[in-house]
Formats: structure tokens, C-alpha cells, sequence
């Protein structure tokens, strides 16, 4: 099976829930409650892959080697003016 793969992507989103499960249940028993939280989301990621992987949000997320990385740099910040006038308190 080549990385990439249909089936390769459907058994890597399954692993991924089954791990995201686990770890959301350690997280719960330890009482990491926003880790948890965040494992649950990924959870259910990987498991809306499973169900429709051309739905899948990975088309709309920036990561290396993507083009739309190369966006240009904000501008810097304008310098504030002084609410008080030059020679007045």
C-alpha cells in the first residue's frame, strides 16, 4: 500500500481516532480537562475523515509546502500620535 493511498489515509484517520480515544480517556481519569477537550475534537476529525474524506477540512488547512504559506507579512504598526500637543501638559 503507497503512503497516500485511499487506503492509507482511511486506516491512518482510523489509528488516529482509536489513539485520540485513548488519550482523551487518560486525560479525563487524570483530570486534564481542556486536553481531553482537544482530544475528543481531533477524535472526532479523524472520525468525520472515516465518514467523508472529501468533506475533510486537511484541503483548507496550511501546512508545509503549501502555497498559501507564502503570504506577505502584515504591515508593520502605525506609531500612535500624542493626545497631548508639543509644549502643552
Amino acid at each position: 500500500m503507497k503512503p497516500g493511498a485511499p487506503d492509507a489515509d482511511q486506516s491512518d484517520a482510523a489509528y488516529i481516532a482509536r489513539m485520540c480515544r485513548e488519550l482523551r480517556d487518560l486525560a479525563n481519569r487524570s483530570q486534564f480537562g481542556f486536553l481531553a477537550y482537544l482530544l475528543d475534537m481531533s477524535r472526532l476529525e479523524a472520525e468525520a475523515q472515516l465518514k467523508d474524506p472529501k468533506a475533510a477540512s486537511r484541503k483548507t488547512r496550511k501546512g508545509p509546502g503549501d502555497p498559501s504559506q507564502d503570504d506577505p507579512p502584515p504591515d508593520p504598526p502605525r506609531r500612535r500620535r500624542s493626545f497631548f500637543r508639543r509644549g502643552q501638559p
